[in-house]
């Protein structure tokens, strides 16, 4: 699974709201300029220069993602710069196909991402520095996503223990957070 979250600059009243993420992704793209969004208990609007764009919202309670983000007791942390780490991802992840990962190999000084498919296989190394060691392995369209949800410069990753969850946030800030779960631990 994935969870994103991001703080926004806002002078509106405060609201939850829950659209489906790739109709978000997707509507966003075009917009530019200050966004004005409205918001019911079933749409969310939002109103850009040239453009504006109306999403169904999902039905149900937000999750509470903060309880599962605050949670996440990290066996180890790394620091990397999010933009090498999202390219090597994506670079190795044209390999995979539906179902195949990512395997993040991470030492005290480099991260790998690793993908072998029958299409071929992958390896692209990134300069980190990390307080640990060990390997992960991600659905490799989830990862690119969390780090793509970061601003530009170094990722703070807190990397949990076996079968648990990962938290990335921008280094050295709050506002923005990815809780992402490994597709079991990699070999």
């Amino acid at each position: 699974y994935l969870a994103i979250r991001a703080d926004l600059d806002w002078s509106g009243q405060e609201f939850t709201a829950l659209p489906i993420a790739t109709a978000l992704e997707a509507a966003t793209k075009g917009l530019v300029g200050e966004v004005t969004i409205g918001v019911t208990p079933n749409l969310i609007s939002l109103i850009g220069t040239g453009r504006s764009v109306t999403l169904r919202l999902l039905e149900g309670t937000f999750p509470p993602i903060e309880r599962f983000i605050d949670g996440v007791t990290a066996e180890y942390d790394v620091e990397v710069e999010g933009v090498d780490l999202a390219r090597a991802v994506l670079s190795v992840g044209k390999l995979a196909e539906i179902g195949d990962t990512v395997d993040l190999h991470i030492s005290t000084d480099e991260i790998e991402a690793t993908t072998s498919t029958e299409r071929g296989s992958g390896v692209e190394q990134v300069d980190c520095a990390s307080t640990g060691a060990g390997v992960k392995g991600f659905n490799p369209q989830y990862l690119a996503a969390c780090l793509a949800a970061m601003p530009e410069g170094p990722v703070h990753i807190a990397v949990g223990g076996p079968g648990k969850a990962v938290v990335i946030r921008p280094a050295g800030s709050g506002g923005r957070a990815a809780l992402i779960m490994g597709k079991g631990d990699a070999r």
